[in-house]
């Protein structure tokens, strides 16, 4: 049988499958994609395998030459394939994003055809279908980021999500009421009381005078508590990683959450009864390479996670309501205690922008949201105290 010789140019160069040299010694690329044939021109060969290699990588990271043919759903799956480092909490919220997205028809319509119509039907379905505002926004602001995106990288004509909601209707948040001061003192009045409780009062002690996040206070460790010039340092984290299988230690939430918080005397006591007792746990395994953490599970052997804090509340908000003599606690979280502070910073007059270095908030728009659990009594007092 007669061997089938190798297709050549007129350079004597190996032509690669797909590739044939034209008349005016040009050169072109041809191959079939959507049931369609494509082609690629070129002055010289080297061009043309660039632009070859091109094609190759973006199609394998997903980028379709269907002549804008892609549908809503292939966008996104190229917008993931490009955000291998984002955080596993971002990460987590845009799979939540998507797979809303996957359960509607505008995932299957092709991108060119959607119009603003399609999204705000789409995000209505979204509320009638019972989803909260937050997280409407958040799909919002997903895909209008995904369609941006594809704008600048040619896949997409324009962005159908460029738009604000204020035609949807804003459902009313759920009250996450600051403790009163009669509140708080009853409930560290009675930590101590209870045997169950009282090893968790250092803990409750530590979350109402700095406004920790929960994973912030599970990360403390003894290096990074300052007692002579009484300040905590805040540049982590601890938290369970779904994706890894275990606790990991990561920066903090976000950029405006690396900051220095002063300690009261009380803080400052239970922080020196935390760093002995830490001194002498064994048991803590190291997290990135850290091991002395402030504010261990039960036997020891890793930091508090979700479930432990979730745990804890529940147990010591029940024991106060059968024990405690004091005032009813409707509801007791480690965010309500976060809470707690910033109103109490805002009731003794500190500004906005010192309360939002203290709470590590992103914006100072986060922080005013506190004024309005601030009551009548409060607001009397400042008047009063403006006026005289």
């Amino acid at each position: 049988m007669e061997k089938c010789e190798k297709r050549k140019d007129n350079r004597g160069r190996v032509l690669r499958v797909g590739e044939g040299q034209r008349p005016d010694l040009t050169y072109q690329f041809r191959w079939s994609e959507g049931g369609k044939r494509r082609t690629l021109y070129a002055r010289t060969l080297e061009e043309l395998r660039q632009k070859e290699d091109e094609v190759a990588r973006q199609r394998l990271m997903g980028r379709l030459y269907t002549g804008g043919n892609a549908t809503v759903g292939q966008l996104v799956e190229h917008h993931m394939l490009l955000r291998q480092n984002i955080r596993e909490r971002t990460r987590r919220s845009y799979q939540n994003s998507i797979a809303h997205l996957r359960r509607d028809e505008l995932w299957n319509k092709k991108a060119k055809e959607v119009t603003v119509s399609d999204c705000k039907l789409y995000l209505t379905r979204l509320q009638q279908g019972g989803l909260g505002y937050d997280s409407i926004r958040n799909d919002h602001a997903f895909l209008s980021s995904v369609f941006k995106n594809a704008v600048e990288d040619g896949t997409a004509g324009w962005n159908p999500f460029s738009f604000r909601l204020s035609f949807l209707q804003k459902t009313a948040k759920k009250s996450r009421e600051a403790l009163t001061e009669e509140q708080q003192e009853a409930l560290l009045a009675f930590l101590p009381t209870d045997t169950c409780c009282r090893r968790y009062y250092d803990l409750f002690v530590l979350l109402l005078e700095t406004g920790l996040r929960a994973s912030e206070c599970a990360g403390l460790m003894i290096e990074d508590i300052h007692l002579h010039a009484r300040y905590l340092e805040v540049d982590h984290q601890v938290y369970y990683s779904l994706e890894q299988g275990e606790m990991i230690l990561a920066p903090p939430k976000t950029e405006k959450s690396y900051r220095k918080i002063p300690l009261t005397d009380r803080a400052v006591e239970s922080l020196k009864r935390r760093i002995s007792a830490a001194r002498k746990n064994k048991a803590c395994a190291a997290i990135g390479g850290k091991k002395y953490f402030l504010f261990p599970c039960l036997n020891g052997s890793r930091p508090l996670h979700v479930t432990d804090f979730d745990r804890i509340f529940a147990m010591v908000l029940g024991r106060y309501r059968i024990k405690s003599g004091g005032p009813a606690i409707e509801k007791l979280t480690p965010h309500i205690l976060r809470h707690t502070f910033c109103s109490n910073l805002v009731r003794q007059g500190l500004d906005v922008k010192s309360v939002q270095y203290l709470m590590g908030h992103a914006s100072a728009g986060v922080t005013l949201d506190v004024y309005s659990h601030i009551n009548y009594t409060d607001i009397k007092e400042k008047m009063l105290d403006i006026a005289s």
